[in-house]
Order: C-alpha cells, then sequence, then structure tokens
C-alpha cells in the first residue's frame, strides 16, 4: 500500500531515522499557517524552486531563530504535488552518515525531491561526510535543506568538504524592523515598549552567544544595537 503512489502508509519500518512524511508531516506543519515570515524565507523558497544548481542549503542560528518554523511555513505552502514528495529527517544524536544516507536512497527511490535534515550537526561524522548532501543526492536532482545550531560544524563542513556546494543562511541576527514586523503579536503597541522587547532579545542574543564562547573557546560578536 502506497500514500498517493509514493510512499508506505504505514510501513516505516524501512527507515533508520525519524523520516516524518504524509500525514505526520502534515500535522506538523498546520499549526504554522498564520505566522508571518522572516525576509530569509524568500532565500529558502528560491533555493526549493530553483534549477539543480548542485548545492545544498545549510539554515543555521541559534535556537528559538526561526529555523524550523521556516521549513514549516515553506511546507505548509507546497502545491499537494511537491508535499507529497516532501520529508523532514529530524536527527537524533546517535544517529549515523551511514544510516542518512541509506534513508536518503529509500526516498530518491521513492520520488521524494525535497528533504529537510533538521539539527544534522548533531552526528558524529556529519563534517567529514557532508560532501554526501551536494555531490550524491543534490547532483541527482534532491534539493535538500540541512539546518541546525552549531555554526562551528558547519564553517568546518564548509570549508573541508563542501566547498562551493552550498548556500549558507544565519538566522541569529533579527534586524529591529524585522522583529518588529515578525514577532511582535501588538502591532498597535508604542515603539518604546518595542524597542524595549527588542533590546532583552539583543541581552539575551549576547548571554548565549558568551557561553558559546566559552564553549569552543572563540570570541563571539554581537553588534549593539543600542
Amino acid at each position: 500500500h502506497y500514500y498517493n503512489g509514493i510512499l508506505p502508509l504505514e510501513e516505516d519500518e524501512g527507515f533508520l531515522t525519524n523520516v516524518i512524511y504524509g500525514s505526520r508531516l502534515q500535522k506538523m506543519v498546520e499549526d504554522i499557517k498564520e505566522y508571518k515570515k522572516r525576509k530569509c524565507y524568500k532565500d529558502i523558497y528560491d533555493y526549493i524552486y530553483s534549477g539543480n544548481n548542485q548545492r545544498v542549503l545549510i539554515l543555521y542560528g541559534l535556537r528559538r531563530t526561526g529555523k524550523t518554523t521556516l521549513i514549516k511555513q515553506l511546507i505548509s505552502e507546497m502545491s499537494s504535488e511537491d508535499f507529497k514528495r516532501s520529508a523532514i529527517i529530524q536527527i537524533k544524536s546517535s544517529d549515523t552518515l551511514r544510516e542518512v544516507n541509506k534513508d536518503l536512497k529509500l526516498l530518491e527511490k521513492l520520488g521524494y525531491k525535497y528533504v529537510f535534515i533538521d539539527e544534522v550537526t548533531k552526528m558524529d561524522d556529519f563534517i567529514e561526510g557532508a560532501a554526501l548532501f551536494s555531490d550524491v543526492f543534490v547532483a541527482c536532482g534532491m534539493k535538500i535543506v540541512l539546518s541546525g545550531t552549531d555554526s562551528l560544524s558547519f564553517m568546518f563542513a564548509k570549508h573541508h568538504e563542501l566547498y562551493d556546494r552550498c548556500i549558507i543562511i544565519h538566522t541569529t541576527f533579527i534586524p529591529y524592523y524585522e522583529f518588529e514586523n515578525v514577532l511582535i503579536e501588538d502591532c498597535q503597541s508604542s515603539i518604546i515598549d518595542n524597542l524595549l522587547d527588542y533590546e532583552n532579545y539583543i541581552e539575551g542574543l549576547r548571554s548565549k552567544l558568551g557561553k558559546a564562547e566559552k564553549e569552543i573557546g572563540q570570541p563571539a560578536h554581537v553588534i549593539d544595537m543600542r
């Protein structure tokens, strides 16, 4: 039995990682249709619907800066035909590149084209094997979006494996005009209240980057917006 002629309805045992598609994917994305979009949404959209440019898209930034929401928004607005060819792979730290490779091969065999791999840097062997995504699957016509919070791993992957075969979008820094348009729910609130909210956002971001600096032993910089 196949889901719209593409994927088995209930037979998930063929997958080695957590692959979300079909009705599970529909439930996952239906709660964000009313969310406003960040400016970088257009860059992701353009990547998905451009010609085969032989590159993967890397979407990275701190937690709660909109990475997963951007992916859900894109999937929720796909045509029914494109939706049926889309899947999200949610990576756990116990997953390996070998397992993801097998799942991507199965998705490719079943006709899937748009694959979003969340928290891909949790895999211990991601950096040394990152070229797999561009050189094998994107080269065969897939569009692959890699997302995660570990910017250092993505930078190593770019400079040692992917080179110019990736497009990078950074979600951490949010300009004030975008903060006001996307994140402020009450559009009638005063600009002073909004600026105070934004200052709190910047202070929280500075604190998170300070912790990241201690973990990686390298300086992290935040532009002072005040």
